[in-house]
């Protein structure tokens, strides 16, 4: 039985495969298994001619059916939209749009978690990184996880810092005065739904963002974050349904409304979070440069010198908005 763990597309039993059999592949079998069939997969799809393999559904006259029609009722300004005979799926129905974008975005899914729980092996790896990255003694072959990751998935800085804050939300944690195991996620239920494939990264990411508010919140008001993380347990169950059923886009409009609820059970008499976690003016100017030589510059200011500024820009420049302050 011969392996080969680089490069897609050398020899692999693929009897292992099995069900039964699935269990006793290594780690870095999976990993080639999954990458083989979804890059045959990718392949076959990129041939036009894939489009004859899609099973379709049919009518019961046993033509294909062609979803919904118009049936006008003698007034034309007056047309019902009536819902046609069930179709009838196909014995292949695996095979149909519906079906293989559900596989598909299972697999996204999945993948997506098995990356973020691989984020604390890595965290092992940079301490001992002879053993794992066979790097010379002595010699230290990345600076951390984030340049690891940057170099292995060839992500950009900004993709491999979301990667990490998801680790940090549903992955076991590895620290020097911890077990291998590491400590549990904070909130278990999410995290054995994403890893099954169950919750979009989208819709995690929101949920992570929520969980990083409450804590300010809850540092700013004096309350705690152990309280905090109680009273989110309690609501585990709630988010992790919504985070199944719902999209990112109706999630992230929720997510307000979740933290004010949240909020309040964590501090009945403090203030809503719309006011304790406002962005507060520091009066510093930041300043970003760009290869042409050009910058951006920008300050939030408060009240007071906003106040002044105004008044420097009308009175002493009549400055009006309608051409550049630095002609």
């Amino acid at each position: 039985m011969e392996y080969c763990l680089i490069n897609i597309g050398d020899p692999v039993d693929v009897e292992t495969l099995h069900a039964v059999k699935v269990e006793d592949l290594s780690l870095g079998h999976l990993a080639y298994g999954a990458a083989f069939f979804a890059s045959a997969f990718a392949k076959r799809l990129a041939d036009p001619a894939s489009l004859q393999e899609i099973a379709t559904f049919r009518n019961a006259e046993g033509r294909d059916w062609s979803g919904y029609s118009a049936i006008k009722t003698g007034d034309k300004q007056n047309q019902a939209t009536t819902e046609a005979s069930e179709p009838t799926a196909p014995d292949n129905y695996v095979d149909t749009l519906p079906a293989i974008f559900k596989s598909v975005a299972r697999a996204e899914r999945t993948i997506d978690a098995a990356l973020t729980h691989l984020v604390p092996k890595v965290d092992t790896a940079i301490g001992d990184q002879m053993s794992y990255f066979g790097a010379p003694e002595g010699v230290q072959a990345f600076r951390g996880t984030k340049a690891f990751l940057k170099r292995s998935m060839q992500h950009s800085g900004y993709k491999v810092g979301k990667l990490i804050q998801r680790a940090a939300q549903v992955a076991h944690t590895v620290a020097s005065d911890r077990t291998s195991e590491g400590a549990a996620p904070k909130l278990p239920d999410l995290a054995s739904s994403f890893t099954a494939g169950e919750v979009p990264v989208e819709n995690l990411e929101h949920l992570a963002r929520l969980d990083n508010d409450l804590t300010k919140y809850s540092r700013k008001t004096g309350q705690g974050t152990d309280y905090k993380d109680r009273v989110l347990e309690v609501f585990e169950p709630q988010l992790v349904q919504v985070a199944r059923q719902e999209n990112p886009d109706t999630l992230r409009q929720v997510k307000q409304s979740w933290l004010e609820t949240i909020a309040y059970h964590i501090d009945e008499d403090g203030p809503p979070p719309s006011e304790v976690l406002v962005k507060q003016p520091d009066n510093a100017l930041h300043v970003r440069k760009h290869e042409d030589g050009s910058a951006t510059a920008s300050m939030h200011m408060d009240p007071g010198w906003a106040a002044y500024l105004d008044n420097f820009l009308t009175h002493n420049l009549n400055f009006k908005g309608d051409a550049p302050l630095i002609p």
